[in-house]
């Protein structure tokens, strides 16, 4: 992995964490108080520190090996399809509200 990927993605972690944690806020109170839900958050926050910290490093040094630059890229991947299943799990809240808005219950 370049020195450049590794700025890109250095640059990409910190948007994934700031909208994990903002984006939390719009789901649904039950969803959020759920042990698997808090689990999943924790394991893409972690993966997201984590994938900072490699990248941060990988810049320093001119670049990742294959071995750390391929755990970069996992933690890229865990963090990122995190984040989307995250944005589903708040279109989908939204939506049920809207439809209980409409009910009237």
């Amino acid at each position: 992995m370049s020195q450049d990927t590794c700025a890109v993605l250095a640059a990409v972690y910190p948007l994934v964490l700031i909208t994990v944690v903002l984006e939390q806020r719009s789901l649904h109170l039950d969803l959020r108080r759920r042990k698997w839900f808090r689990r999943a958050t924790l394991v893409v926050v972690a993966a997201a520190l984590v994938g900072l910290a490699m990248s941060i490093i990988g810049v320093q040094t001119q670049g990742l090996s294959w071995v750390p630059g391929g755990v970069n890229w996992l933690m890229a991947g865990l963090a990122i399809i995190g984040l989307g299943a995250l944005l589903l799990a708040v279109l989908a809240t939204l939506e049920l509200e809207e439809d209980s808005d409409v009910l009237g219950r």
